[in-house]
């Protein structure tokens, strides 16, 4: 199985990347090039799609966020997530096709894990809060009433990835395991768009813990790189700057767009 070509173009990049870094003049200096300069977040834009072969892309993907963890380590920097590379006008870009209203089921769902991951970050306390996300971010139905044909996926997966980053990290903080969360139940008012669901209730609007952000994307980052189980797909579109991609049909100049949360903790 292959991958498209806007996967090829991705996966192109983040190879230059790592050949760039390695011709740095010094070894710090390449430490301080994987830290900056590599970018997985646009390899996961472009490929995690199903038509593309998972064992083709997920294997450089993950070496570059590994590296690029340790890199900043090394260099006792932050781990930022980089903008997704714009596409060449010549190559299909796969996000073009995600658009479209969310089903009622979807809406529901996500107005209800904004809010809880909203009252988590209001705790007391940091153990409060990583404890809330932990054990009270249905991260499970989130994915399932969203996670289906007719719902864009530009208007969920965001905050999806947000909250099984932050998620993840906030298990391995407390020390308690991620388990899953039973697949809440819809009002009766809303229809179900799953043959069977679990019969918990989604929260109310109004259920807290009190007093502190919710975690950075930052800081999402470099906590759930060490505890990988799944991978997802997002791009943004906010213009940034200019680099340049020597592909082996000569140099394409390539714009920077948007920025991407990686959700490296959810790969299966």
């Amino acid at each position: 199985m292959s991958v498209s070509q806007a996967c090829n173009y991705a996966l192109t990049a983040l190879q230059q990347e790592f050949s760039a870094c390695g011709k740095a003049p010094n070894s710090n200096a390449a430490t301080d090039c994987n830290c900056t300069s590599l970018d997985p977040e646009s390899v996961n834009a472009y490929c995690n799609f199903p038509d593309n072969d998972k064992n083709t892309w997920s294997t450089p993907y993950l070496a570059a966020v590994d590296a690029r963890m340790n890199a900043c380590l090394a260099v006792n920097k932050p781990v930022v997530s980089a903008t997704v590379i714009a596409l060449p006008s010549d190559i299909p870009n796969p996000w073009a096709v995600q658009t479209g209203p969310l089903t009622p089921a979807c809406t529901y769902i996500k107005e209800a894990f904004q809010q809880r991951f909203d009252n988590c970050g209001k705790g007391p306390d940091a153990k409060s809060i990583d404890t809330c996300i932990c054990t009270g971010l249905f991260t499970e139905s989130f994915s399932a009433y969203c996670n289906l044909p007719g719902n864009d996926q530009a208007s969920w997966l965001n905050l999806y990835q947000d909250g099984a980053a932050a998620r993840s990290n906030s298990c391995a903080k407390v020390g308690l395991p991620l388990t899953a969360i039973p697949i809440l139940s819809l009002p009766n008012n809303i229809p179900n768009p799953l043959p069977a669901t679990a019969t918990q209730t989604a929260p109310a609007a109004t259920s807290t813990t009190a007093v502190a952000p919710v975690p950075t994307a930052a800081s999402l980052t470099t906590a759930v790189v060490s505890t990988a189980t799944a991978v997802l797909n997002t791009a943004t579109t906010a213009p940034a700057k200019q680099t340049t991609l020597n592909a082996s049909s000569g140099a394409v100049s390539v714009p920077l767009v948007g920025g991407m949360l990686l959700a490296y903790a959810l790969l299966i």
